[in-house]
């Protein structure tokens, strides 16, 4: 909350209650207000409508009791989910201190999550991110979310049984999006059709394709990963069952490192560990929407 905003609402809204609708010899000021609501977005504009005023303090009703003094406000709801909400409207006289109010319930509709991932092993961020529907893993891999809407990273969260170990991950990357370019070969690691870059072990180090597009031969050129660009959490316990670990790739240095032109909508993705244990375990790679 914007702590100074709040404390000028307060004593405006005294002002207003100790001078609530008291003189006669001036036209008293009559609040009202229309909204616009941007379903999906949880975006509403405010309207003034009151008349004989000049000073204005709203109440948005929202879990943050967020407050305004501005005659025209836009206000932003991030709650997600389909809700009611009573918006409050003090308008009031400036000179006289004669104020009036209205209140008025707004019904929002899908308001979406707003969504910031940090791979810092708070898995909080992940709550409004659903998993990948039918990406299960094998060996002690689960589940898979993944998060690709963040200007400058791709995020992905893999939760396993407490044994799951990704200390040494093989991660398989169709940077173009183009399953029948890159690497081909099925018969090692089911996920992998259509890999530009390949990253192995402890992420010092990751290799483009360097055979013909479509082709099975395993021909990789090897680079060190001098920028950091692919970090990982530790191992994160998420209840008795369940550990999970974050990831998350730079997409301005996958874009510099890979051969191949990035994909401008997303990319592709599987993941793997030494011990051949693969999410997703249904042989197709996982696509990261950018938007």
């Amino acid at each position: 909350m914007n702590y100074k905003l709040y404390f000028i609402f307060i004593a405006i809204l005294f002002a207003f209650i100790g001078c609530e609708d008291d003189n006669d010899e001036f036209a008293n000021p009559v609040a009202d207000f229309e909204f616009e609501v941007t379903e999906g977005f949880g975006t509403v504009k405010f309207i003034n409508k009151s008349t004989g005023a000049d000073v204005y303090a709203w109440e948005f009703g929202d879990s943050e009791s967020s407050v305004s003094t501005d005659e025209n406000p836009v206000f932003e709801y991030t709650t997600p989910g389909s809700y009611d909400v009573l918006v409050k409207l003090y308008a009031g006289d400036g000179n006289t201190g004669v104020n009036n109010n209205i209140s008025k319930t707004i019904s929002l509709v899908d308001v979406p999550a707003t969504i910031k991932i940090e791979n810092d092993g708070d898995i909080a961020d992940w709550e409004y991110v659903p998993y990948v529907e039918g990406a299960n893993g094998t060996g002690e891999f689960k589940r898979i979310k993944v998060w690709g809407e963040d200007k400058d990273f791709i995020h992905l969260y893999i939760e396993g049984t407490e044994y799951v170990d990704l200390s040494q991950p093989v991660l398989f990357i169709d940077v173009d999006n183009k399953p029948e370019t890159g690497y081909t070969n099925l018969e090692w690691y089911s996920f992998i059709k259509g890999a530009d870059l390949y990253i192995d072990g402890n992420y010092t180090w990751y290799a483009n394709f360097t055979g013909a597009d479509g082709s099975s031969d395993w021909s990789w050129a090897w680079a060190e990963n001098k920028n950091g660009w692919l970090t990982v959490s530790e191992k994160v316990k998420v209840d008795e069952q369940t550990y999970a670990y974050e990831f998350s790739i730079n997409k301005e240095q996958l874009k510099n490192n890979a051969q191949v032109d990035m994909a401008s909508t997303g990319i592709a993705i599987g993941v793997a560990n030494k011990s051949d244990e693969r999410i997703p375990e249904n042989g197709d790679p996982i696509f990261v929407a950018f938007e």
